[in-house]
């Protein structure tokens, strides 16, 4: 029984990941790497404490780096940056609407879009323009993913053989793209 219980809502889940978020497809960077989301997947429903704790984090994640991309969409002062802020936005948001479908199906809700996710280590970002909004925006962006990569990796290994898992192991490449295009362009700048 509880296997037939899994079985639907890891169909629910996959249907209602699929229907509120159609896959994004593979995204070209300003380096002419290749990143693709996380693939929808028939996640089954976490089991711990510790997978809606992460799942939480990584949502409110996933929203803050909607919120920054499209901050440096606005007011970033190279095209490089607006690209990556784009990408940010367009990547976390598919990404976002994966954990809200894993958390809808455990009933547990997470931070709403429209809640402004506010990261106390980014001040600079709500006053800076020109060059010194890109530098802010590149040093959040890496300290940001170096932080969901480690979780990301983390949780990834602590049940390997769970779906949870390898959703999160799907988000590395994704998780480590996005790292390295904002080191690379953080080393353009200063040198």
């Amino acid at each position: 029984m509880r296997a037939l219980a899994a079985a639907l809502s890891a169909g629910v889940l996959c249907a209602a990941v699929h229907a509120q978020a159609p896959a994004p497809a593979p995204v070209e960077t300003t380096h002419g790497t290749r990143a693709e989301p996380p693939a929808p997947t028939g996640v089954a429903q976490p089991q711990t404490g510790a997978d809606v704790e992460f799942l939480r984090a990584a949502l409110s994640g996933a929203l803050s780096e909607v919120q920054r991309g499209g901050l440096a969409q606005q007011r970033a002062a190279t095209a490089r940056v607006r690209e990556l802020g784009a990408t940010l936005a367009r990547d976390h948001a598919a990404s976002a609407a994966e954990i809200r479908a894993i958390l809808s199906t455990m009933n547990v809700t997470g931070p709403d879009a429209g809640e402004p996710q506010p990261d106390k280590a980014e001040p600079e970002l709500a006053t800076a323009s020109g060059p010194a909004f890109d530098r802010a925006f590149l040093l959040a962006t890496v300290a940001a993913h170096e932080r969901a990569l480690e979780r990301f990796k983390a949780h990834s290994q602590v049940n390997p053989d769970t779906e949870l898992a390898r959703w999160a192991a799907r988000a590395l490449p994704m998780l480590a793209d996005h790292l390295a295009v904002a080191q690379r362009l953080l080393k353009d700048a200063a040198g």
